[in-house]
């Protein structure tokens, strides 16, 4: 059933035969200017949440782009943006590399389909908290997303952080989560 609402008050309008009636302002509407508004009105609600969602991607971007990103602020506007697009990758893929069930991370990895840019985001992103579970869906990933040259150049940084982290090698210019 469509819903109508007035243009002068905002109330959802009745329908009586051909004509719509608000009953809070008692405007009239022949029932063809009804759904006019009404497909105006959806127009109007697509680029609100079209806006919407930009400026939450924006946020996002900033606060994964920080000198030091906050967890909880990456969390949240990740969660931000993915509540109106749940399908959103790089939303994703930063809430999910903060995760505790890297299960999940690996699942969006293995099903991406990303342009190259922001396969490159992704890797930069995932590179610095590489654990050993995620080597190999990362992997996969660069060998999906990347022309050759670029490729090699990946894998080859991918596989030196990779030893990093199988032989406990910490270095101060990486981010890591560490508990005291």
């Amino acid at each position: 059933m469509e819903a109508y609402i007035c243009s002068c008050c905002g109330m959802n309008l009745k329908v009586e035969g051909d004509l719509l009636r608000c009953d809070y302002c008692g405007a009239a509407y022949e029932k063809d200017d009804g759904e006019k508004a009404a497909a105006k009105l959806r127009g109007v609600l697509d680029e609100a949440k079209l806006e919407l969602l930009a400026n939450r991607k924006r946020i996002l971007w900033s606060a994964a782009h920080e000198r030091y990103p906050s967890k909880e602020r990456v969390v949240e506007a990740a969660n931000a943006v993915l509540s109106i697009d749940d399908s959103d990758l790089l939303a994703g893929v930063y809430l999910h590399s903060h995760d505790r069930d890297p299960m999940k991370l690996n699942a969006i990895l293995a099903s991406a389909e990303a342009a190259e840019s922001q396969a490159s985001e992704i890797f930069r992103w995932l590179l610095p908290s590489l654990s050993p579970r995620m080597v190999g869906p990362l992997h996969d990933f660069v060998d999906r997303h990347f022309s050759n040259e670029r490729r090699i150049g990946l894998i080859t940084e991918l596989e030196k952080e990779a030893a990093k982290v199988s032989e406990g090698i910490y270095e101060a210019g990486l981010p890591r989560e560490a508990f005291l």
